[in-house]
């Protein structure tokens, strides 16, 4: 039912003093480097990422950190979903010094996944110090009933064919970007041939400046109508996005089931785009 936690780290940002083990500013976000989300429910067939800072890293001369990671998942009635078997080494670099590590894990929730409260449990430990104790942090979510919805929404480079790396809610002028999602939750009915089902899913995205007004006169779409039965379930979307132009926007998707007249599920990411001085 749950896909394996996995947790990484990317290169420290800030400066900070070496010190207690601490695991500061734990959060759900929009994808890798993504946003904090709105809320802490998710759609079955959603992927989870909890972020999170690790301070107080013992740091080497050239800047190499060792700790270790170690996740749980536990149920309404606390009893445990998945749980690593033993802490993962881990190790990377502060290359702008300081003891001030961020990291991320994914929690990758089956679209078989029972709807209620869960919590995520991570625990890290400094394994530079010897005998050093590991710190723990928990997260509640709540998985809901499977419904019509958007999932994995982030921004990510333009990188084709391959999957677009993940990218942070930053930019500047000239760069492109992709906003990624998949719908899922929706109607379909038999279609013309038996390889086919028909379904009606019209999306929007729209690009709002800081005012709330819309940068276009005319909002990207798409439409998924002629589908295969390995996508009944989920149809994934993407959009180019050409930035030519500072400022703050929010990045508006609106999608609609057609076939069901379900009311219309819309989500923004924020998007600040920044001159090069």
């Amino acid at each position: 039912m749950w896909a394996a936690l996995a947790v990484s780290a990317v290169l420290a940002a800030v400066p900070a003093d070496a010190g207690q083990l601490q695991i500061k500013n734990d959060r759900f976000t929009y994808g890798i480097l993504g946003q904090d989300r709105s809320d802490d429910k998710v759609i079955p067939g959603d992927t989870l990422i909890v972020a999170f800072d690790i301070e107080g890293l013992q740091v080497k001369e050239d800047g190499i950190v060792k700790y270790s990671t170690s996740m749980e998942l536990l149920n309404k009635d606390g009893k445990s979903e998945f749980s690593d078997t033993k802490p993962t080494e881990r190790e990377s670099i502060n290359t702008l010094g300081g003891s001030h590590l961020p990291c991320w894990s994914r929690v990758s929730i089956g679209t078989d996944t029972p709807p209620g409260q869960y919590t995520v449990k991570i625990s890290v430990a400094d394994t530079s110090v010897k005998g050093g104790k590991p710190v723990t942090f928990e997260r509640k979510f709540e998985v809901v009933a499977p419904r019509f919805g958007i999932i994995l929404t982030g921004l990510g480079y333009d990188k084709p064919p391959l999957a677009p790396p993940p990218a942070p809610p930053l930019a500047v002028p000239g760069q492109q970007l992709l906003a990624f999602f998949t719908v899922v939750g929706f109607e379909t009915k038999p279609g013309a041939t038996k390889d086919k089902l028909t379904a009606n899913v019209h999306v929007e995205l729209s690009i709002l400046d800081d005012s709330g007004k819309p940068t276009l006169s005319k909002p990207y779409t798409g439409d998924a109508k002629d589908i295969t039965e390995e996508y009944k379930a989920f149809v994934p979307f993407q959009f180019p996005l050409p930035l030519n132009r500072a400022g703050k926007f929010k990045v508006r998707i609106t999608v609609t089931d057609k076939l069901s007249k379900k009311p219309p599920v819309t989500q923004e990411l924020d998007l600040t785009v920044l001159d090069v001085k």
